[in-house]
């Protein structure tokens, strides 16, 4: 099977930077040339998260399967862009733990992975899951299948009969959710039946805490059931056609008729920061792969041989 493996980065990184800093893991170095000097590196987390991707590509590949990697990093939001409503408080609160190092740290994890003969992607006002949405949407016909590995709920959109997503949890490690499951995993998170493929919805309405998204106030889940009932046997929805932003917007405007002007305000500026943004810039196509030989090169100079099979 021809498998596309798309990549949310950052998950990957924070994992074991917590690790190493309540000590769950040893600590690893190499010498490295490190802008122009050669010295004696912590590559701590430069190899765990290589060692996760480069894992996730083998276990594929001893299955017997062809497989692309593309690696998708975060750059600052547009979202949170002045004159964005509720952009400032897009995310806002999270703890940001992350040095100079560690941002030097994922530079050149980046590089490695391109010398690798991976396919990597970074783009000025876009995270890593509005790239992994653009990616979906426009090449996931060229392949069997695609899965997306993330911690990241908001990329569960995606799934459908050719895409599925490995999601990520502390202590717990990934879930597969696909097509199959995806309404019993998100009644079983969020303790409400969410309909096949209606969580931008959900959570434009009650809510979404992690990314400091408002939603309708005082919107719970017993009020979204009670709105998606209304909506779907007034307008005869199958939600299964909803499958990215663009086709769930269209429903935003059914549920005026169910919600007061406030409420109806509230819907409409959620979900602008809940759905996933337009990229407009040219990324290049998944084209590239990695080879035994390209792994030799990336990773042989710095002893990372567990990497290169």
């Amino acid at each position: 099977m021809k498998i596309h493996v798309i990549v949310d980065f950052m998950h990957i990184y924070y994992k074991y930077f917590f690790q190493l800093r309540e000590g769950k893991i040893k600590r690893l170095s190499a010498p490295i040339n490190w802008q122009g000097t050669v010295i004696e590196k912590d590559t701590t987390l430069i190899y765990y998260p290589l060692r996760d991707i480069e894992g996730i590509r083998k276990n594929l590949e001893t299955l017997g399967h062809d497989v692309t990697m593309s690696i998708c990093f975060d750059m600052k939001s547009k979202r949170k862009d002045e004159g964005v409503a509720g952009g400032e408080e897009y995310k806002s609160g999270r703890q940001h733990n992350l040095t100079d190092d560690d941002f030097k740290n994922i530079t050149f994890i980046e590089k490695l992975l391109v010398e690798a003969g991976h396919n990597t992607y970074r783009l000025e006002g876009y995270e890593a899951d509005d790239i992994a949405n653009y990616l979906v949407r426009k090449y996931k016909d060229n392949f069997d299948y695609t899965v997306i590995y993330t911690n990241d709920k908001d990329l569960l959109i995606n799934i459908d009969s050719k895409v599925g997503v490995m999601r990520f949890k502390q202590y717990k490690g990934y879930t597969q959710v696909d097509i199959n499951n995806y309404e019993s995993y998100l009644e079983a998170e969020f303790g409400v039946f969410i309909p096949y493929n209606s969580l931008g919805l959900f959570l434009s309405t009650a809510g979404d805490s992690a990314d400091k998204i408002k939603g309708i106030n005082k919107f719970g889940k017993v009020a979204f059931k009670k709105l998606i009932t209304k909506v779907s046997a007034k307008n005869n929805i199958d939600w299964s056609q909803c499958g990215d932003y663009d086709k769930l917007a269209e429903i935003i405007p059914l549920c005026k008729e169910f919600l007061d002007d406030r409420q109806y305000e509230e819907l409409k500026t959620s979900f602008a920061l809940v759905a996933n943004l337009e990229v407009i810039e040219d990324i290049a196509e998944p084209s590239r792969k990695s080879t035994q030989e390209l792994r030799e090169q990336a990773y042989m100079p710095y002893k990372m041989i567990s990497l290169i099979p």
